[in-house]
């Protein structure tokens, strides 16, 4: 299925094969804040494109709860395709897409009532609030063991209204160690490989990177730092099809 077939069709139920799916839980301070829970989908086929889908539920200080919807279609060497998110918090409610053609680079972007189109020079990847997604770039350019590695992004700050145009950014994976680490999350015992993420070197040395422990599963995280005392882990996390019937270890 090629990247110009109709999104539509793309997002059908012809993504009827579920593969991995899992829930993490956001802490701040040891309170959990919020929840996510993520499945990624295929045809099965040989040159499948991967979907994911992705529920974000945090509760917020004020105690009220928002939820955010991700979906997430990549083709199969992952690079992007299309995105939607949706956040409801009480009355409010916004929707985003990105139609994003990896050939041209030039993305059609949509806020609510808000339409543009964003022409890239470099190849480029996107954020999401799914925490699912975060390492998914690292499967179309890996990262390199030896040194860091730069991944060029697009991310929006809009949230309930359209504040300003998408916004484009470096960011470097650097792994720490050959070796994979231990981590011991919910009673058992995962191998990762840790990475370092940062926006530039003067924020590297400052120490406000952040630490992720990633899987081998689509290089989707274990667990992350985020910040002094904001952590996300993986609760639970499933494999679905054969070629993935393996141990989480």
């Amino acid at each position: 299925m090629s990247q110009q077939d109709d999104t539509s069709s793309l997002l059908s139920n012809k993504y009827h094969n579920k593969f991995i799916s899992g829930e993490y839980q956001y802490k701040d301070d040891n309170e959990v804040y919020a929840r996510e829970k993520f499945t990624f989908f295929n045809t099965g086929k040989v040159l499948s494109n991967h979907y994911l889908e992705a529920k974000i539920t945090a509760r917020l200080k004020t105690s009220e709860v928002m939820t955010t919807t991700v979906k997430y279609l990549l083709t199969y060497q992952f690079d992007p395709i299309f995105i939607e998110i949706q956040r409801r918090l009480g009355e409010l409610n916004s929707l985003e897409t990105y139609n994003y053609d990896s050939e041209t680079r030039d993305l059609s972007y949509r806020f609510n009532n808000h339409a543009s189109t964003v022409h890239f020079s470099n190849k480029i990847y996107f954020t999401t609030p799914s925490f699912a997604s975060t390492c998914l770039m690292t499967n179309a350019k890996r990262v390199d063991p030896l040194q860091k590695t730069m991944y060029q992004i697009a991310s929006s700050e809009n949230i309930w209204e359209y504040k300003k145009p998408i916004q484009e950014s470096t960011i470097f994976f650097e792994q720490q160690s050959l070796s994979k680490v231990q981590l011991d999350i919910s009673g058992q015992t995962l191998e990762a490989t840790h990475h370092k993420i940062y926006h530039s070197e003067t924020e590297r040395s400052s120490a406000t990177f952040q630490d992720f422990f990633v899987s081998k599963h689509l290089n989707i995280p274990y667990k992350a730092q985020l910040s002094q005392t904001t952590f996300v882990y993986i609760e639970s996390l499933n494999i679905h099809e054969d070629q993935f019937a393996k141990h989480l270890r």
